[in-house]
Protein backbone atom coordinates (compact mmCIF):
# COMPACT_ATOMS: atom_id res chain seq x y z
CA UNK A 1 0.00 0.00 0.00
CA UNK A 2 2.86 2.55 0.19
CA UNK A 3 2.97 5.32 -2.39
CA UNK A 4 -0.80 4.30 -2.88
CA UNK A 5 -4.03 6.33 -2.40
CA UNK A 6 -6.05 3.98 -0.79
CA UNK A 7 -10.35 4.74 -1.26
CA UNK A 8 -12.77 2.25 0.50
CA UNK A 9 -16.59 3.00 0.43
CA UNK A 10 -18.61 1.69 3.33
CA UNK A 11 -22.27 1.17 4.05
CA UNK A 12 -22.75 1.80 8.13
CA UNK A 13 -19.92 -0.15 8.94
CA UNK A 14 -19.62 -2.82 6.20
CA UNK A 15 -17.16 -2.60 3.30
CA UNK A 16 -18.77 -2.18 0.18
CA UNK A 17 -16.23 -1.30 -2.27
CA UNK A 18 -12.14 -0.64 -2.07
CA UNK A 19 -9.99 1.31 -4.43
CA UNK A 20 -6.31 1.83 -5.14
CA UNK A 21 -4.08 4.12 -7.11
CA UNK A 22 -0.22 3.80 -7.64
CA UNK A 23 1.44 7.09 -8.25
CA UNK A 24 4.74 8.72 -7.25
CA UNK A 25 2.50 11.19 -7.30
CA UNK A 26 4.43 13.83 -9.55
CA UNK A 27 3.70 12.29 -12.84
CA UNK A 28 1.90 9.16 -12.81
CA UNK A 29 -1.12 7.21 -11.36
CA UNK A 30 -2.03 3.82 -12.09
CA UNK A 31 -5.63 2.53 -11.02
CA UNK A 32 -5.55 -1.21 -9.41
CA UNK A 33 -7.64 -3.24 -7.07
CA UNK A 34 -10.83 -1.60 -7.88
CA UNK A 35 -13.99 -3.93 -6.61
CA UNK A 36 -17.66 -3.17 -5.34
CA UNK A 37 -18.70 -6.05 -3.10
CA UNK A 38 -21.62 -8.06 -5.16
CA UNK A 39 -24.08 -7.33 -2.58
CA UNK A 40 -24.00 -3.81 -3.42
CA UNK A 41 -23.64 -3.33 -7.32
CA UNK A 42 -26.25 -1.62 -9.21
CA UNK A 43 -26.71 0.98 -6.88
CA UNK A 44 -23.85 3.00 -8.78
CA UNK A 45 -20.99 3.32 -6.30
CA UNK A 46 -18.61 2.18 -8.88
CA UNK A 47 -19.29 4.96 -10.66
CA UNK A 48 -19.37 7.17 -7.90
CA UNK A 49 -16.12 5.69 -6.87
CA UNK A 50 -14.18 6.32 -10.14
CA UNK A 51 -15.48 10.22 -10.13
CA UNK A 52 -14.14 10.57 -6.33
CA UNK A 53 -10.80 9.09 -7.37
CA UNK A 54 -10.53 11.76 -10.72
CA UNK A 55 -10.86 14.38 -8.71
CA UNK A 56 -9.27 13.47 -6.26
CA UNK A 57 -6.61 16.87 -5.12
CA UNK A 58 -3.59 14.54 -5.06
CA UNK A 59 -4.14 13.52 -8.50
CA UNK A 60 -4.54 16.11 -10.66
CA UNK A 61 -2.09 17.01 -12.44
CA UNK A 62 -0.75 13.38 -12.98
CA UNK A 63 -0.45 11.47 -16.22
CA UNK A 64 -2.84 8.69 -15.85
Amino acid sequence: MENSLVFGVYRDEEQAGFARVVTDPATFAYLADVFIVEAHRGMGLGKWLMQVILSHPELQGTRR
